[in-house]
């Protein structure tokens, strides 16, 4: 997104926070910053600065020891550059020019400082645990088809980032379609349907939390549904599209399905009390 660029060092908070100084909020991840001068060749030198909460001021973003700068490439006709710098918290950043732009106008300048889904890969060493044995009553007790649609709690979010299992007492449950609400490991909030017409079995996504679980009919039964902890445990980092992985129980290392859509594995034998290294390209 566009930003107004600051031409002296400024003093005055982000604008969202009641200053006004024009800065924007990248999410955790990469960044990318852009000067593009509409006219003459480069001459400007953008700094990026990150406002500090706890001083009430904002700082130079240092990479490599270095102050994060960029220069519009003066060989290029309209002085275009652009750069990745990494944000390891939400924080808002502003662009600071230290030299004049072309012509002495900002009109000539454009700086752009975008969050970015991070593109870049590479290899994490990631550790899970310790992930308790699955259960069919972890996250909600039995509950009968003949009850009210809301189920009542208590509630209990699964130990680490995993799957659901979704439990019936008997064939001839007659509750319909559960829907379960919550977040995912990310922290991004979600929905999951199960048909209870297919019997017992595991749900697909993974939750860290669990804020609230219907059904969709008051059936005639007394037949119960309880709502578990499966399998499939979620992993910190975004897996990459197509990535193996290799998951490793304490020393021993074990066969795992990979869930790259949802970032993670499934072990096999299933975990019990155990706790899990898992090496896997993810996203930056």
């Amino acid at each position: 997104m566009a930003i107004t660029p600051v031409l002296t060092l400024p003093t005055s908070a982000p604008v969202a926070l009641g200053g006004t100084t024009p800065a924007v909020l990248l999410a955790q991840g990469a960044g990318l910053l852009a000067a593009v001068a509409a006219a003459g060749k480069g001459s400007t030198i953008v700094k990026v600065l990150k406002w500090i909460p706890a001083l009430s001021a904002w700082d130079y973003v240092v990479m490599n020891g270095q102050r994060e700068s960029i220069t519009p490439d003066s060989k290029v006709a309209g002085g275009v550059d652009s750069e990745n710098f990494d944000v390891p918290i939400d924080a808002y950043h502003c662009a600071y020019v230290t030299v004049d732009p072309p012509s002495n106008s900002l009109s000539n300048l454009t700086v752009d400082i975008s969050g970015q889904a991070a593109t870049g890969t590479g290899t994490s060493i990631m550790s899970v645990g310790p992930v308790a044995a699955p259960s069919n009553t972890a996250v909600h007790a039995a509950y009968a088809a003949d009850q009210p649609n809301t189920f009542p709690g208590p509630i209990t979010n699964p130990d680490v980032p995993r799957n659901l299992i979704f439990f019936l007492s008997a064939p001839t449950y007659d509750g319909g379609i559960i829907t379960v609400t919550g977040t995912d490991q990310f922290d991004a909030a979600q929905v999951e349907t199960y048909d209870t017409a297919g019997g017992s079995g595991p749900g697909l996504k993974i939750f860290k939390t669990v804020t609230s679980i219907t059904k969709s009919v008051v059936g005639a039964t007394t037949d119960t549904i309880s709502i578990g902890r499966g399998s499939k445990i979620g992993l910190p980092k975004h897996l990459t599209a197509s990535t193996g992985a290799i998951v490793i129980e304490g020393t021993n290392v074990r066969s795992a399905v990979i869930d790259n859509t949802r970032s993670a594995f499934t072990p096999t034998p299933a975990p019990a009390a155990s706790t899990y290294t898992v090496i896997a390209e993810t996203t930056a």
